[in-house]
């Protein structure tokens, strides 16, 4: 088995297609654009791709499931995911 197909994690239960089927698309888009790592999980509804723009610069991009989307860019890249993550929940409370 390659790195790329590896599993993590074992699901206790198999996903539900109405969450499994939007993820799906977002890491499709995620790899099209080729982005190397992808977060899922980490912020209900939201997904997260880290791609290695240059020689110690990161880009994070943030997307929902409403096709809403945050994105940061810079050579730190544990303060550029908190960022996104911060900027989502900003976007989700700006928005109820």
């Amino acid at each position: 088995m390659n790195n790329s197909s590896r599993q993590i994690f074992q699901l206790r239960k198999p996903l539900s297609p109405l969450v499994l089927e939007p993820l799906k698309a977002v890491a499709q888009t995620a790899n099209s654009l080729g982005f190397r790592y992808f977060l899922a999980g980490a912020l209900p509804g939201w997904s997260f791709a880290i791609e290695k723009v240059s020689a110690g610069v990161y880009r994070v991009l943030g997307r929902d499931l409403a096709g809403r989307t945050v994105e940061a860019t810079g050579p730190r890249l544990r303060v550029l995911i908190v960022k996104c993550m911060q900027a989502a929940i900003q976007m989700m409370a700006d928005s109820q």
